[in-house]
């Protein structure tokens, strides 16, 4: 029997933790609630990693009349420079994302409609500091109506990005219909006309309101001192006012009958957005649907993927359960071809998808599968020190109490497939759907949109219905603790070993991807790796995915600009057996050609719907001037043509041509028995290639063509788009993979790009231009590319163009200052950290390395790298890379400008 841990607290109080072994509970006099959860100290050299989040029980439901959009405006102007409230007169403001960064941490925020979260990552020994200047950024401020001003025009532009995205717009148009008066039908983020009448008193207001007594709770988790943390609870949450818990919100009533939406508008595909109300986020009704929801639409052994391959209706489809605290939404989301008959086939098959559940209990491999999914997401959430904040947070905060989530998983154990069943039955009729289908204006008249919505109410009424490895080389450790070794057929193997979770990830990569495509073949490698893990010589393509999915497992294809090959992660007990079920997809891979027809039609579908999105219109455009005719320049997923002549034959000949065994990369990490997973492999690959196996390995890729010709002029693009915000992007040439200049490039985009980088800073907070703006690069084999992008209003739109130029122009005069360099240095190497604690992402940097010969550990040494840039070496790499003579620039307007 696990025993609970005590921590005494300041007032004389202890407390006891029942169902939550290694957590520290502390109960400052006001009623704020800290938790720790101090983790072992990392090993020298290693900072380690940290995480902060603050928690307060009062979102976008809390809100009273008038304050509407208060909640999410708060959550903004908490990132705007302060002056903490106990400063003295000559203090200066303090930005919080800009110290944090400076740090070598990550914040950020998000608003619900229960609750209000900030949380900070960063490495340990900075996480006190990190937390005293994020507490003070949140409690006892004030805000200066300039700022606020300004805020509220980039929330706007928020609101209007959210408008302009089809699948948030169609699901917001749904919540609203299917809760009606209640406040989940409210959009968090408030109205345009919410939001411009809020003000300092609306903010004030809320604040003293609701971030109050026991409505707060703070976690932190890492190589913590927990008495240091309650201390600086106490500092800076002590003087808090003492409030009850909020009162449980009244549930909200399913409809009557069944509310039908059909909006026409400028869209290439069908949105569908079905919901219901049913269960909440910790009883056991909402347990039940949400095991429901993965059996119906999480995974492709998921019934709706089965019905998508099947019927052809959606290139789309799935389910999910949002548990929140007054009432769970039951939702299902699809995209369908942009025609009415289409639409209502679709809605009526995706609603006798949902009464199946209730008709007839889950068969148990299904309820094991979801089962298995759902638990193994307490495993994952353990690999970082955010997982492990979150979840204790989101269910400290939901119940009141500790052992929520341990309740909640034993429910989820005991689950049978009648109550299941009979969960279904009671919360998911077609009477108490609400459904929106949003359909293209130029394929669906108006005639023919009011004839849908007439036949879809009809239809929904009451009644209607271990061995010697011996091709293998002897596995050798080097000086950064990384394995080697390598197959007689030329497979190489990296790895590195990690079992303090049980998780285990791998990556198998082949050189190749787009890179090695011709334009008339333009997109067989993303078509590949949609079909690379659909079944086997041995296995279907469904048998395969619920045994993978019945391991709580992922096993995906992928492909790149460089490369191609097969993604997985899962427990560490089952690594053997997933990467043998890979290693079958890579060396007899089914290709099945109606698999490959239906990858095809959703390739389409998806080609035609990215039609419906402004800033990948203008990335696209700027890629393809950019690079012209050199295949960096084409969509990864290649053109509706070019996909039309790719079938089987094509795509099992170019496979077996263009990726043998002997090409590839497999790279591990985490919780791994090397010796146990050679031998592993020894046995699969001699049973797979048989007497393929050879003792001169294949020659390597060659790359055909060369390095792309970049434009030696300036070039301007103009699209025209009817829009709400307009869409820039300004591009130059950048770096090939590899490019010793690579950290320095990295350490530039960091002081222009960022929450504290100097675009943010011009364009959003002092001009209130924008609501999205950054930069970025792409490096590839033998070229790469800068972006800088932004969004804005069609008004603001020039002026966003001449500040963003500014920007440019500016850092290749001036150069970058002492403290940005430093901000930026500590901010990319604190995402480096933090990044590293997921197996999966140190398996993908030893494989890419290792497969672009730029050295295995090339990425782990990317902290040396960074740490060496210098000024001087900034100022000349943007003045040669940031050339005005060598700039693509492409706009997103409406026409009427």
């Amino acid at each position: 029997m696990t025993k609970a841990r005590h921590h005494q607290t300041q007032d004389g109080r202890r407390a006891a933790l029942e169902g939550a072994p290694g957590v520290l509970s502390e109960r400052l006099a006001n009623g704020v609630w800290v938790l720790t959860i101090p983790t072992p100290r990392p090993a020298p050299g290693y900072r380690g990693v940290a995480s902060a989040q603050l928690w307060v029980a009062a979102g976008a439901a809390s809100e009273r009349a008038r304050e509407h959009g208060c909640a999410h405006l708060l959550e903004h102007m908490v990132f705007k420079p302060f002056v903490p409230a106990d400063a003295g007169p000559d203090a200066k403001p303090r930005d919080l994302a800009n110290v944090i960064e400076q740090l070598g941490g990550d914040v950020n925020a998000y608003t619900s409609h229960d609750e209000t979260v900030f949380h900070a990552t960063a490495p340990a020994d900075a996480i006190v500091e990190i937390l005293d200047v994020m507490l003070a950024a949140v409690i006892g401020r004030d805000f200066e109506d300039e700022i606020l001003a300004r805020e509220r025009e980039v929330v706007f532009e928020e609101i209007h990005q959210y408008q302009d995205d089809p699948a948030s717009r169609s699901l917001q148009a749904m919540m609203s219909d299917l809760y009606g008066a209640h406040p989940y039908a409210r959009p968090v983020l408030g109205e345009l006309e919410e939001v411009r009448a809020l003000s300092r008193a609306s903010l004030r207001g809320w604040l003293r309101r609701q971030y109050r007594g026991e409505r707060v709770l703070l976690v932190v988790t890492g190589p913590v001192e927990p008495d240091e943390i309650v201390a600086l609870a106490q500092a800076q949450l002590g003087a808090l006012p003492s409030a009850g818990r909020p009162q449980r919100r009244q549930r909200p009533k399913p409809p009557e009958r069944a509310q039908i939406r059909v909006e026409r508008a400028d869209v290439q595909e069908t949105y569908l957005r079905l919901g219901w109300i049913g269960g909440t986020a910790l009883d056991a009704e909402g347990v039940a649907l949400d095991v429901a929801s993965v059996a119906l639409g999480q995974g492709e052994s998921s019934r709706l993927a089965l019905a998508r391959r099947r019927d052809r209706l959606v290139s789309d489809a799935y389910a999910h359960f949002m548990g929140q605290l007054a009432s769970g939404t039951f939702l299902i989301s699809a995209q369908a071809e942009g025609d009415a008959e289409t639409a209502e086939a679709a809605t009526l098959a995706l609603l006798d998808e949902v009464e199946a559940l209730a008709q007839a209990p889950l068969e148990a491999e299904e309820l094991a599968r979801a089962r298995a999914l759902l638990q193994s997401s307490l495993v994952y959430r353990r690999e970082t020190v955010q997982g492990q904040a979150y979840a204790l947070g989101y269910y400290a905060t939901a119940s009141g109490h500790l052992g929520a989530e341990a309740e909640s998983f034993r429910i989820l154990a005991q689950l049978d497939p009648e109550q299941i069943r009979q969960a279904c039955a009671r919360h998911l009729s077609r009477e108490r759907a609400a459904i929106t289908v949003l359909v293209p204006r130029d394929r669906v008249d108006a005639r023919a949109a009011r004839r849908l919505a007439d036949r879809l109410r009809r239809r929904c009424r009451p009644g209607a219905g271990a061995s010697a490895h011996r091709h293998f080389s002897a596995p050798e450790r080097d000086a950064f603790g990384t394995w080697h070794a390598r197959h007689r057929c030329g497979l190489r193997v990296v790895a590195r070993t990690d079992p303090s979770v049980p998780v285990a990830a791998g990556w198998l990569v082949w050189p190749g991807g787009q890179r090695a495509e011709s334009a008339r073949e333009g997109g067989i490698s993303s078509l590949t790796a949609t079909v690379l893990n659909r079944g086997t010589a041995s296995r279907d393509g469904d048998a395969l995915a619920r045994e993978i999915e019945g391991m709580a497992a992922v096993l995906d294809g992928f492909s790149g600009h460089n490369s191609i090959g097969l993604q997985l992660e899962c427990l560490g007990e089952h690594l053997s057996t997933v990467l043998a079920r890979a290693i079958d997809c890579a060396t007899a891979p089914r290709f099945d050609p109606r698999e490959i027809d239906e990858a095809r039609r959703i390739a389409i579908a998806d080609l035609e719907a990215d039609l419906d999105d402004p800033g990948h219109l203008a990335y696209r455009e700027l890629l393809a001037t950019l690079y012209g005719r050199h295949p960096l320049g084409r969509d990864l997923r290649g053109t509706p043509e070019s996909l039309a002549r790719i079938d089987h034959d094509r795509v099992a000949r170019n496979w077996a041509r263009t990726y043998p065994m002997g090409r590839a990369v497999l790279a591990l990490a985490g919780d791994i028995d090397l010796e146990r997973v050679l031998a592993g492999l020894e046995q699969v690959l001699e049973h797979s290639l048989g007497p393929a196996i050879a003792d001169a390995p294949p020659e390597p890729m060659r790359w055909p063509g060369g390095a792309p010709k970049h434009p030696r002029r300036p070039i301007e693009r103009v699209i025209e788009r009817e829009r709400e915000q307009g869409q820039l992007v300004i591009g130059f040439p950048g770096l090939p993979l590899g490019d010793p200049e690579g950290a320095a490039l990295d350490v530039l985009l960091a002081v222009l790009g960022g929450q504290a980088g100097r675009l943010f800073e011009a364009l959003r907070e002092r001009q209130g231009l924008v609501y999205q703006v950054g930069a970025s690069a792409g490096e590839h084999i033998d070229g790469g590319h800068i972006v800088f992008y932004a969004a804005a209003s069609q008004d603001k739109l020039a002026a966003a163009r001449a500040a963003t130029l500014a920007e440019i122009a500016k850092i290749t005069d001036e150069g970058v200052g002492p403290g940005e360099l430093d901000r930026a240095k500590r901010w990319l190497i604190g995402q480096f950290e933090s990044g590293m604690q997921r197996r999966s992402r140190v398996a993908s940097r030893l494989v890419f390395a290792e497969a672009y010969g730029l050295g295995t550990n090339y990425y782990l040494r990317y902290p040396e790298r960074v740490v060496a840039v210098e000024r001087e070496q900034l100022l000349d790499l943007a003045r040669r890379l940031l050339d005005p003579r060598r700039q693509v620039t492409v706009i997103v307007r409406s026409p009427s400008d």
